[in-house]
């Protein structure tokens, strides 16, 4: 975090990419659910900073890993397909959520360990996904 900026006490200056940051945390929600009812969950968002903490409860999985990805579109009528690449503005090779290089939407794998209630946990603090307005414009989550 950088120094207050333009006198507003409400809003900090990033170092790394000099887009304003306002100091009150951000919110965002994605609800998912299956075409036939079997999976829902939700995606939650806070950004605070440079970081956006994602946490995803995603019930009625199989059991395992499942790929967790964020997609360019938002439109499912024909899947994937129609979801469009991974979100990927800056043109960068696939790779982990941990790697130094990724796409901005690889997030990674949710897994389901079949737990009594059925419900498959994923969290994490990104680096790169970020919901500020001066910055890419998403949520389209794939499972």
């Amino acid at each position: 975090m950088g120094n207050t900026c333009c006198g507003d006490s409400n809003v900090q200056k990033n170092e790394c990419n000099l887009i304003e940051i306002p100091k009150d945390p951000i919110y965002a929600l994605c609800v998912l659910q299956s075409e036939d009812h079997k999976v829902a969950g939700k995606v939650y968002f806070k950004q605070e900073g440079d970081k956006c903490k994602i946490r995803a409860e995603v019930k009625g999985l199989s059991k395992g890993k499942h790929g967790f990805h964020i997609h360019e579109y938002g439109n499912l009528i024909d899947g994937c397909k129609s979801a469009g690449a991974h979100f990927n503005p800056t043109k960068q090779i696939h790779g982990a959520p941990d790697s130094k290089e990724r796409h901005v939407g690889d997030l990674g794998n949710i897994e389901n360990t079949l737990s009594e209630e059925n419900v498959a946990v994923y969290e994490i603090v990104d680096h790169l996904i970020s919901l500020y307005e001066q910055n890419y414009k998403f949520v389209y989550i794939l499972i």
